[in-house]
This record gives C-alpha cells, sequence and structure tokens, in this order.
C-alpha cells in the first residue's frame, strides 16, 4: 500500500510541474508579427493620402492599435483628420472617407467659403440652413441728402453652414430655434471680392430661395459703395483792419509841416506814416 501511495504522488507532482513547464515556455514565446502600414513622412490634417506617403513595416501582433491598416490600398485616397507624425502607424482613429468630412472641405477648384454675420432678421429667423439656396443683398446706409439703396449682389448662393453646422438633425427646422450668429457661403474668387467689399459698406441681408428656381429669373446688380461725403469747413470771419494811431508830437516841439499833397497821393494804398519830432517817416524811409 506505501508503495502504490508513493507512486500516485510522484505521478501527480510530474504532472503538476508538465503543466507549469508547459506554461512557462507558452508564455515566453512572442506572438506572430503582422504587417502595419505607417507613414512614410509627415501628413498633415485633411491632406489626402497618397501611395508616395506609405509605408509597410512588420510589428508584434500585441503592439499593434486593433484598427490599424495593414494594406495600402486600404488607406489610399482617404483624409487624415489630424496631423500624422513619420513612423505613425494609420488606424481608423487618424483616418476617415473623403466623403465623411464636412462639405466645405471639398469645395471645387476656384470656389471659395465666406463667412458673413448675420443676426434673426439677415438669416430669415433662422430658417436657413446648410444646403439651402439664398439671393444676397447689399443695403447701403444713408448719407447726408442721399438715401440708401438695395443691391441684389449675389443670386443662387449655397449654404455650406450656419454658425459651424454643416447639416441640419430635422427635415424642416422649427422657426425660434438656435439663432447663429454667422452664415458659410459657397462663392467663386469674383464674388468673394464682392462680398468682402458689400460687407464692409453697407449691410447683408439674405433671402430665401425656392427650390428649382432659375438661375436668371432675376438679374445682379452692380454693387457702388457710397460716396462719402464730407460738408465744407466754414472758415472765421476776417478781424476787422485796426487803425494806427500816430504819436502825438512831443512838447516844445514845432508843428509838423502841412503834408505834401502829391505824397499823400503817393501814399494811398501805401505803408503808415510816422511822424517823429520834426520828420515824417513813411515806411522806414525818411521823406
Amino acid at each position: 500500500m506505501l508503495v502504490v501511495i508513493g507512486a500516485v504522488l510522484a505521478g501527480g507532482a510530474g504532472l503538476i510541474a508538465f503543466d507549469y513547464l508547459s506554461a512557462a515556455h507558452d508564455g515566453g514565446s512572442a506572438p506572430p508579427p503582422r504587417a502595419v502600414i505607417v507613414a512614410a513622412r509627415p501628413i498633415n490634417a485633411r491632406e489626402a493620402i497618397t501611395a508616395g506617403m506609405l509605408a509597410a513595416q512588420m510589428r508584434p501582433a500585441n503592439a499593434v492599435d486593433p484598427g490599424a491598416y495593414a494594406a495600402p490600398s486600404q488607406v489610399i485616397g482617404d483624409v487624415a483628420l489630424a496631423d500624422i507624425p513619420a513612423g505613425a502607424a494609420l488606424t481608423s482613429s487618424n483616418v476617415t472617407r473623403a466623403s465623411m468630412l464636412p462639405e466645405p472641405i471639398h469645395l471645387a477648384p476656384g470656389m471659395r467659403a465666406m463667412s458673413i454675420a448675420v443676426d434673426e432678421v439677415k438669416d430669415v429667423s433662422g430658417l436657413i440652413q446648410p444646403g439651402d439656396h439664398v439671393d444676397v443683398y447689399a443695403v447701403t446706409p444713408r448719407i447726408s441728402e442721399a438715401s440708401s439703396r438695395a443691391y441684389a449682389i449675389l443670386r443662387d448662393v449655397i449654404v455650406l453652414g450656419v454658425g459651424g453646422e454643416v447639416s441640419t438633425s430635422t427635415a424642416t427646422p422649427a422657426p425660434g430655434g438656435v439663432q447663429w450668429r454667422s452664415v458659410t457661403l459657397q462663392v467663386s474668387a469674383q464674388q468673394a471680392k464682392i462680398l468682402a467689399v458689400a460687407d464692409l459698406n453697407s449691410t447683408l441681408r439674405l433671402a430665401l430661395r425656392p427650390p428649382g428656381e432659375p438661375l436668371r429669373s432675376e438679374p445682379t446688380d452692380a454693387f457702388v459703395p457710397p460716396a462719402t461725403q464730407s460738408a465744407p469747413v466754414a472758415l472765421p470771419p476776417a478781424a476787422p483792419p485796426v487803425a494806427v494811431q500816430q504819436p502825438p508830437p512831443p512838447r516844445g516841439a514845432g508843428a509838423a509841416p502841412p503834408a505834401d499833397p502829391r505824397r499823400a497821393s503817393r501814399n494811398i494804398g501805401g505803408s503808415v506814416q510816422f511822424i517823429l519830432g520834426d520828420r515824417i517817416e513813411d515806411g522806414g524811409a525818411e521823406k
């Protein structure tokens, strides 16, 4: 019995030792590496990814992000959501499809996105939403006697965003909801110049267009900035001429000789005469 008990104990100890050694051997082996697509150079945010920006590396599977891409074809044509440094793996958290980005990023060549300030009245009580088509009116202020004028400077302009929002959650927004302070419009490069000048010299108003109305249903107006008219400056009245008093002759001096009528005629419109004792000086010269 003792021999049998010893044999059973020895077998159990052997099994325990075998399991321990097997577990230690499995835990010490490195996991197999897997291919990972990394940035071959720094990639800027919102930059379209091309094949020249990518490189493939082999990294341990336990050190790779679960959302990492393994083939260049999975990310070519996508857009970086944030700056990706060189050597960093491209994952589903820092790369996305171009179609998932807001619409203003996909402006066609020659088009611009420009924002203008609005309030409850200018954005039609909050009824204007991204994707709507609007007309832009510029109303000049009244200067002096000239009355204000309204110009339809842009027609059928697409609204890209309202207060930073590029989409609306409801099909028909409720009036009196959130009032935004800016509206972003899609305009051409030339229209951007007109809009910038009108924004500085007038009050801009938006008018919501009905869907499907032809673009040329109404013409546009050439915007003329209001001319600044300054009132004439009134000059102060001229001071009246001051009469020069001739000093009296000193005591004991004889009477002054009578003035020569010929000299008096020559002094008309000339300088002032001075009597100094028995002499008469005209303009500083002795007569």
